[in-house]
């Protein structure tokens, strides 16, 4: 008998042997990881049912996302020779980080395409990283375009117009003047696994953020600050906005919550009394 052989061949076998034992035990721990984010969603969704609680369509989100580092932008003499100065006065306030444009007549909406956003150039830089904020625009006073990171909102808490171009209408709808303000915006640190939508309005539910018979009017994930200033550490959060009355900050990494309305709900908010 040749025992080199016979070796070899036991080898062979024992190692196609273990890859397949090893694969069949990735496929079954993949079966039930699908099975406990099946199972998970479904527990809330039964929760939200019980509370009629109604929801829009969820958006899709990726599993893993980054921080964001935003420092305020100090607009220089370079970039505001590369503006239109026909029919307007610019000026730069607060130590340059502020951008004043004021027309020198009323401007009306005539938004070509329908898209807001191409009212914005030739009187505005770096014009491609705004997004009309129909959610923070106050109608007949004011549009609000918001800064964006890899086409995701860069939230502010409530006051504070940090990487945002605000324009100032006047009472028969005309654009009077606008201010921009700009985040410089590099990545920090690794990807992290982020809360789905689904999860985020758990959190709020875990909470007592909601009550019977609430709707999720808004839900979109973004980046979020929880310290105001010219350095921030933005992260992965989601804003939910309930009734078009009430808005959470949900954190997309950890599920802490920032409540920024004033009015707590009541204790048993959140508890189902049927």
């Amino acid at each position: 008998m040749d025992w080199s052989r016979t070796k070899t061949i036991f080898i062979i076998t024992f190692l196609v042997l273990d890859l397949f034992l090893g694969f069949q035990l990735y496929q079954k721990q993949t079966e039930n990881q699908f099975d406990y984010i099946s199972e998970s969603f479904l527990k809330i969704e039964d929760k939200l049912q019980s509370m009629n609680i109604r929801y829009r369509e969820l958006p899709e989100v990726p599993k893993k996302l980054v921080h964001i580092i935003g420092q305020t932008h100090t607009f220089t003499n370079e970039e505001i020779s590369k503006l239109k100065k026909d029919g307007v006065t610019i000026e730069r306030t607060d130590g340059d980080k502020k951008l004043r444009v004021t027309y020198d007549e009323p401007q009306s909406l005539n938004v070509e395409g329908g898209d807001l956003a191409n009212i914005l150039p030739p009187y505005t830089l770096f014009s491609e990283d705004y997004i009309y904020s129909d959610y923070l625009t106050s109608e007949g006073k004011e549009l609000v375009f918001v800064q964006t990171y890899d086409d995701r909102w860069i939230y502010q808490k409530e006051g504070n117009a940090n990487g945002q171009i605000t324009v100032q209408l006047d009472k028969d709808g005309k654009m009077i003047s606008f201010v921009q303000t700009y985040l410089d915006t590099n990545e920090q640190g690794e990807e992290q696994e982020i809360l789905t939508a689904i999860k985020a309005i758990d959190q709020l539910l875990i909470n007592n953020k909601l009550k019977n018979d609430d709707k999720i009017s808004f839900i979109e994930l973004g980046y979020y600050s929880l310290v105001e200033g010219d350095v921030q550490v933005l992260a992965p959060t989601w804003l939910i906005e309930v009734n078009k009355e009430r808005h959470y900050y949900v954190n997309a990494v950890n599920g802490l919550i920032d409540d920024p309305n004033r009015d707590p709900l009541p204790k048993d908010a959140g508890e189902d009394t049927t």
